[in-house]
């Protein structure tokens, strides 16, 4: 293979692997997005009313955080502690 190939598949591997990962950030960067506004309206809820905050579903510890069900209705949302959220994360899903 003379030097003008090998250079051309080095540019074309280099781009088919630079799109890939491009794809890859505006994924993440969508989903970043639609959580944290999924969150913002929790927020909004939890300080007008709208939600009660409650004590962890599995232990009762009264220090519990939100967790989304899913991140398109921001209502849907249980409570847990800290140890027990991450168990969730661990066991259950990636997000």
């Amino acid at each position: 293979m003379d030097l003008a190939a090998q250079l051309q598949e080095q540019n074309d591997r280099y781009w088919r692997v630079r799109i890939r990962v491009m794809d890859t950030q505006k994924k993440l960067r969508i989903t970043r997005i639609a959580k944290n506004r999924c969150r913002q309206a929790t927020n909004l809820m939890i300080a007008n009313g709208s939600i009660v905050k409650t004590a962890c579903e599995k232990c009762g510890d009264e220090k519990s955080q939100t967790h989304h069900l899913d991140y398109e209705n921001p209502e849907k949302v249980i409570f847990l502690c800290q140890k027990h959220h991450r168990e969730w994360h661990n066991t259950h899903d990636i997000h």
